[in-house]
């Protein structure tokens, strides 16, 4: 009964969470969200950084993009 409990819980929390994405068009690749995240969230790719589901939504890369790549979505 709690597994049953605690898993439906879990999947409530998962469908609510935001995460943050990063527009590969406006990313400039320069780290500073990577830098920033406290999860090691961020991945950097070839051109682009991207935000992986380790994100725990905390906001952090958003105050640090130069350019405002980073978003709700």
């Amino acid at each position: 009964m709690f597994f049953h409990v605690k898993n439906n819980l879990f999947n409530f929390f998962k469908e609510v969470n935001v995460m943050y994405k990063i527009d590969p068009e406006l990313c400039t690749a320069c780290g500073s969200c990577k830098e920033e995240c406290p999860e090691d969230a961020i991945v950097e790719g070839d051109d682009f950084y991207t935000i992986t589901d380790k994100c725990v939504d905390c906001g952090s890369c958003v105050e640090v993009c130069p350019v405002d790549a980073i978003s709700e979505g």
